[in-house]
């Protein structure tokens, strides 16, 4: 909590009562009532008002401004087409053909954070071989490794299978 920032304070007997931070430090805050009290509480005592503006926000938020760059979303290829079709073939490493889902595979040390690969880059998967390519980046018995080359040479297949059917 900053100083200015607006509060409520529980009161022994008559609930939350609205106040502003004067100041917190040693673990105790200093705050200033609507009416003019100030009073010195623990900590736990104070909550701060929700939806309501920081004091300081602000100030702080206007120091980092300069130091950000504006980076563009890179666009990936997007397929609904191909993912329906991904998901009607059977699974490409249990060969299940009920609940197969698109497994999206970036390329190794591609992709980001909230940033799916493109469609193409797609293999059918049960619900079972998803979550386990997924969660420890292996199927079966094979390491990671033999794991990414396997969906590598497999991802192939499937662009080239989906061509030879779409012509």
């Amino acid at each position: 909590m900053d100083a200015g920032d607006p509060v409520y304070v529980d009161v022994f007997g008559s609930g939350r009562r609205p106040a502003t931070v004067v100041y917190e430090r040693r673990g105790a805050v200093r705050v200033r009532y609507d009416d003019g009290d100030e009073q010195t509480v623990s900590p736990n005592k104070v909550h701060p008002k929700r939806g309501a503006p920081r004091a300081n926000a602000l100030a702080r938020a206007s120091t980092y401004v300069s130091e950000l760059v504006c980076v563009e979303k890179p666009e990936t290829d997007r397929a609904p087409w191909y993912l329906a079709w991904i998901r009607k073939q059977k699974c490409e490493w249990c060969s299940v053909t009920t609940g197969v889902q698109a497994s999206h595979h970036p390329r190794e040390g591609g992709g980001s954070t909230a940033m799916k690969c493109s469609d193409f880059r797609t293999l059918p998967l049960c619900f079972g071989c998803h979550h386990r390519f997924t969660v420890r980046q292996q199927i079966g018995s094979m390491t990671p490794e033999q794991t990414r080359q396997w969906a590598e040479e497999h991802l192939t297949d499937r662009l080239s299978a989906y061509i030879r059917e779409s012509r």
